[in-house]
């Protein structure tokens, strides 16, 4: 489904299956899912790409741009990774793991990192059209990871965080280093993290809440200072310092928001399907999908739920992306 001009629509592709994530630059937006699924919509018009690559789930995509020209991966079960590249989507012909993937981050065409099960993380590196994946960071954990993300400094190597099970977090640093960090904040299965200028947010399972900043990880206490018992499955923040808003969402429709050091909860009431997903443009223009398809955006301050035609089969959770040039809000 597609936001613009104040309104959501529907819009039809030309597969059925479940999609799990979304990317887009430029006039162009991709999509993948189950069954090895790669759609891209040009000129208004979707359509499917990279047909019989790979018969695996799709579980991440991320791209970069260079030169105006988009590189886009995808990464998904049994280790699977494909690469469009000058308008052609390629399987990796040397398979670097059979490990599923779960989640992929991109400072750009020469820095894409892709994490797993077992520990496994995987970077691209090398020259755009001719670079080549390696597992790296080997021995430094075994838990499974969910998530990653990073933030990209104006020169050298990007910040970047993963998490997962057992309360997992492994930091690469600017120098390139790889370590476990925050081994005392939970044992708890950690399910996203968002990484800002001068912190760092990681949420996970029973309500736990974590940040990192001057390079002390702390455990986060909920409203009134009590703890949080619902399971946490997405973090989104904005600003720096103490002008840096956070938000975390999860089961039941829990919403909860961080500004000037306090936490609240936010849009009780609206629904109670697991939040799965935050994403937006700014703090007024922020978006929280559930595991059964509903849309709540936050504008002017307040929560509401969105008017579009709920999701259908969303067993697992959904995708969302904001479109880098024109703003679009996309959702699948």
């Amino acid at each position: 489904v597609r936001k613009a001009g104040g309104g959501w629509a529907p819009e039809t592709t030309p597969s059925s299956a479940q999609l799990t994530a979304l990317w887009g630059a430029g006039d162009e937006l991709y999509s993948v899912g189950a069954g090895g699924t790669v759609l891209q919509r040009k000129g208004g018009t979707w359509k499917q790409e990279a047909m019989g690559l790979t018969g695996e789930l799709l579980s991440a995509l991320w791209g970069t741009v260079r030169a105006g020209q988009a590189t886009v991966y995808a990464v998904g079960n049994q280790g699977t990774i494909l690469r469009r590249n000058g308008g052609v989507w390629e399987s990796m012909s040397k398979r670097v793991t059979t490990n599923s993937l779960t989640g992929v981050w991109a400072r750009g065409p020469q820095e894409i990192y892709a994490v797993g099960s077992d520990g496994m993380i995987l970077r691209r590196s090398g020259p755009a059209d001719t670079g080549s994946w390696n597992q790296i960071a080997q021995g430094v954990v075994t838990s499974s990871l969910n998530a990653i993300s990073g933030y990209a400094p104006a020169t050298g190597e990007a910040d970047v965080y993963a998490v997962g099970a057992d309360g997992t977090i492994v930091h690469k640093s600017t120098s390139g280093t790889w370590a476990v960090e925050g081994v005392i904040l939970t044992s708890a299965e950690l399910t996203s993290v968002w990484v800002g200028t001068d912190s760092v947010w990681v949420v996970g399972r029973s309500g736990r809440i974590g940040k990192k900043t001057q390079g002390a990880w702390s455990p986060e206490s909920g409203p009134g200072g009590m703890p949080v018992t619902n399971d946490l499955f997405a973090v989104w923040g904005t600003g720096s310092g103490t002008a840096q808003v956070t938000y975390a969402a999860g089961a039941s429709g829990m919403i909860l928001r961080r500004a000037a050091g306090t936490w609240t909860q936010e849009g009780m009431g609206l629904t109670t399907q697991n939040i799965v997903s935050l994403f937006g443009s700014g703090e007024d223009n922020l978006y929280a999908f559930g595991d059964k398809g509903a849309v709540l955006r936050r504008t002017g301050g307040r929560w509401a739920t969105s008017p579009i035609r709920q999701f259908t089969g969303a067993a697992t959770g959904v995708a969302g992306s904001v479109h880098p040039t024109t703003g679009e809000l996309w959702a699948a």
